[in-house]
């Protein structure tokens, strides 16, 4: 907000652009995936040129984006995920790193524990300040098991003609 709120000022506009706003959404998202590529993660499933914690984040926000531009269309696609027993315990540490950041975030179950002892058998969700950089939407959708998503990872898969990040219409003037 303060970079938009500089802007304003400087220009001395009341109001700053839909496209202004999405530009600044944007390098947002592009600084955090920045600082997400900086911590490392120990896991041999990630490509050794792909070990940031941000390789990790992209493999479960991938497959979320599969989840709504691939498969047929349903009104609560998967969107967040279970950590289950099957996870590394270096892709768990990672997780936990994650979590720490912002770049996941803890969905309480109905018992509503805040303070987490471990992360195994917990849902997560990607960030809404991740979900540009997927297309994601901003709901929470059903969950699937991480073990699942990196499993479907090592899947041949059926490329498709969807940006990497999502284009919006943010350079036009509304």
């Amino acid at each position: 907000m303060g970079r938009l709120i500089d802007r304003a000022k400087v220009s001395k506009i009341l109001r700053v652009s839909n496209s202004v706003q999405g530009q600044e959404l944007l390098a947002l998202v592009q600084r955090f995936a920045a600082l997400l590529k900086t911590f490392p993660v120990d896991e041999s499933s990630i490509p050794k040129s792909h070990r940031g914690l941000l390789s990790l984040i992209d493999i479960i926000g991938e497959y979320f984006r599969d989840q709504i531009v691939k498969i047929s269309f349903t009104p609560e696609p998967y969107l967040s995920f279970i950590v289950d027993s099957h996870i590394s315990d270096a892709i768990h540490s990672s997780l936990a790193q994650a979590l720490n950041l912002g770049a996941i975030i803890y969905v309480p179950d109905g018992d509503g524990e805040v303070l987490l002892t471990s992360l195994r058998g917990r849902r997560f969700r990607i960030s809404y300040w991740l979900a540009p950089r997927y297309g994601l939407p901003l709901i929470l959708g059903k969950p699937v098991s991480l073990s699942k998503i990196l499993e479907d990872k090592h899947s041949p898969k059926v490329e498709s003609n969807a940006p990497k990040n999502m284009d919006l219409p943010f350079d036009m003037e509304n």
